[in-house]
């Protein structure tokens, strides 16, 4: 049940890119990209007019932001994640990734808490990535939807913003699959034209607060290091 939520979050952003092998410091991330203009703008199909500018950061910088088994803490693992062509869109948001210049992403599983922790950094042109802070706002507010194999329903709801980044947002998720909820938060930081998501999934109806906020601090504290901050 938790790879139905997996799936259908991740196919929509970075830490569902595609699959790879460990990385040097303990997590295992998916094949990164570095894409030459032009690109998609997030969620609209056109040409982005604005090349990326010189201080956008490379995929090895990317990489070395990400979160690492020793940050997330014992227990958490490593493992591949299935990306699923099929699962394109997410109450009417497509890939958030589709538009970057530059990505990476790891993620990491406990499975004696029967728990998932997904951490993706973009990219974007100038003004994009507010774009994509923008249209996760509006899709992710309060949605539900169903998955493609009609087995189990998802539900977003907006979380009070956290004090992160230059703009962050917070929702919470939920799948529930014959009266059994999963539960998790999905957050996102923006700070200048980078991007990045944190996702908590497990297996109970209450999210891991002192984890996902203590994660979420430091996935900032990277990102402003890796925006130059």
């Amino acid at each position: 049940m938790l790879r139905l939520l997996l799936v259908a979050l991740l196919a929509l952003a970075p830490v569902a890119a595609g699959c790879g092998g460990d990385d040097d410091e303990g997590g295992a991330t998916s094949q990164p990209t570095q894409a030459a203009p032009p690109a998609s703008t997030p969620g609209t199909g056109a040409t982005a007019p604005i090349a990326p500018g010189p201080q956008t950061p490379t995929v090895e910088q990317i990489r070395a932001s990400l979160l690492t088994e020793d940050d997330v803490g014992d227990g958490w693992e490593g493992g591949p994640v299935a990306d699923d062509e099929n699962a394109t869109s997410l109450c009417g948001l497509g890939r958030l990734d589709a538009g970057a210049v530059a990505d990476a992403d790891v993620r990491f599983v406990n499975g004696d808490l029967q728990a998932i922790v997904g951490h993706g950094v973009n990219a974007y042109r100038a003004g994009s990535a507010q774009q994509v802070m923008s249209e996760a706002a509006t899709a992710f507010a309060d949605c539900e939807q169903e998955t493609e194999d009609g087995r189990a329903r998802i539900r977003l709801s907006a979380l009070p913003a956290p004090d992160l980044g230059d703009e962050a947002l917070a929702f919470r998720l939920e799948s529930e699959e014959e009266g059994v909820v999963d539960a998790g938060e999905l957050v996102l930081v923006r700070r200048a034209s980078l991007v990045a998501l944190l996702l908590y999934i497990g297996d109970t109806p209450e999210v891991d607060r002192a984890l996902v906020d203590r994660l979420a601090g430091t996935v900032d504290q990277r990102l402003t290091t890796l925006a130059g901050g």
